[in-house]
């Protein structure tokens, strides 16, 4: 990524908001350090998922489920990029308001209340941990030096594979991420991979988000 250098790995954290700070990668949320977004409405409960317990420093809105045709075969399971192949889980939104993350660095979240792979309009967000305490810098850490025209491909539950090439690579501040645009339910098919990135404290975490969009091929 045309980006900052990570913090140092030694003591990496998970890219958890800190306490005054949301955090990175969601539907129209926006990382805002000295500030805590108002939480959106929360989704329809619905069958309670494994895994996804920490939650990415974006807070989201847009939690309504995508409409008919989102069934099970067109859920992502599979994410990759040059030698990252990752499990996709679906995730949804915590109880402050953030995109879930699944707990471990070794695993990418799928935001179920925006769009598809087979969808034809709006943005597929998918965001996970760039380390952990426990695991230390995870393979999402590569984000940052992905080149424009890098190849991502998505693999769903129903055997299909959606390609899409990378048109864009950015670290911003978390306060200024624009959530609208990152989980629109409409316009261009679109692909959003994020991740935490720049300047690291032990106070307040990662001070960015790695932003990576790609369009289909």
């Amino acid at each position: 990524m045309r980006l900052v250098a990570l913090g140092a790995l030694a003591s990496l954290a998970a890219c958890s908001p800190a306490p005054s700070e949301p955090g990175a990668a969601a539907p129209p949320p926006s990382a805002a350090p000295t500030s805590t977004p108002t939480p959106s409405p929360k989704p329809t409960p619905r069958a309670k998922k494994p895994a996804p317990t920490s939650t990415v420093s974006v807070p989201i809105s847009g939690t309504e489920p995508s409409p008919a045709g989102a069934e099970r075969k067109t859920r992502p399971e599979r994410f990759a990029l040059r030698d990252i192949d990752l499990p996709v889980l679906p995730v949804g939104v915590a109880d402050d308001g953030m995109m879930e993350l699944p707990t471990s660095a070794f695993t990418i979240g799928w935001y179920e209340f925006g769009a598809r792979p087979a969808d034809r309009a709006g943005t597929t967000v998918l965001a996970g941990h760039v380390d952990t305490k426990a695991e230390g810098l995870g393979p999402l850490a590569a984000l940052r030096r992905v080149d424009e025209g890098t190849r991502i491909t998505l693999s769903t539950a129903g055997g299909t594979a959606r390609r899409y090439s990378v048109t864009e690579v950015k670290i911003i501040r978390k306060a200024r991420v624009p959530l609208d645009q990152i989980f629109a339910r409409e316009g261009p098919e679109t692909l959003v991979v994020i991740t935490c990135g720049g300047p690291y404290s032990r106070s307040t975490g990662y001070r960015d988000n790695v932003i990576v969009t790609a369009v289909p091929v």
